[in-house]
């Protein structure tokens, strides 16, 4: 069964407008946040909520780089507290945000994007 969702190739541009919540990315693809969750399941094999936290996570170290301070990557990528950016960052890379500006590029413990 095909799926007007499947049409759509630029997931990661459509969670940034949608400033990374479910409900707002499901109004955006004019589906229901429970279509939404299947289409999710069955074509990434994760809830949204959990891609769409990786897809936050990939954002940050390129942020790092260019210099901004962790409490502006988190309010710039939807983190309510710094410290929510910390621990998923720390859950996902095994380091801090903060230290990864003196260590090389991290590579996910588990590839969840």
């Amino acid at each position: 069964m095909s799926s007007r969702l499947d049409a759509i190739t630029d997931w990661a541009t459509r969670a940034q407008r949608a400033h990374f919540r479910v409900a707002t990315l499901a109004g955006q693809c004019e589906v229901t946040e429970r279509q939404l969750r299947r289409y999710f399941r069955t074509k990434f094999g994760k809830s949204p909520n959990l891609w769409l936290t990786a897809t936050r996570l990939e954002l940050v170290q390129p942020l790092l780089e260019r210099g901004q301070s962790v409490k502006e990557i988190a309010a710039q990528i939807g983190f309510s507290q710094q410290g929510n950016l910390t621990r998923r960052f720390k859950q996902r890379y095994k380091v801090t945000p903060s230290s990864l500006r003196n260590h090389a590029p991290v590579t996910p413990n588990v590839r969840l994007g």
